[in-house]
């Protein structure tokens, strides 16, 4: 949720008229809202931990996530 939540958080605020003002405009143009490549994986490895409670990330899960901490840097 919190992910679907930062995602719309610029449009939200686009509305509120934080575009208008120089600092906030500044905030919502230079900080990564939108994380969209880690609702993916993160929505399927919350599926798979409901369904197998025995269920822990691996090594190997982990290059899921390598295309978002590209985004990121």
């Amino acid at each position: 949720m919190f992910l679907y939540t930062i995602y719309i958080t610029p449009y939200i605020l686009g509305y509120a008229n934080w575009y208008s003002q120089t600092l906030t405009a500044e905030i919502l143009f230079f900080i990564p809202f939108i994380q969209i490549l880690l609702i993916d994986q993160v929505a399927y490895f919350y599926a798979k931990s409901q369904l197998n409670i025995s269920f822990k990330l691996s090594q190997k899960e982990y290059i899921h996530f390598i295309p978002a901490i590209l985004y990121l840097i």
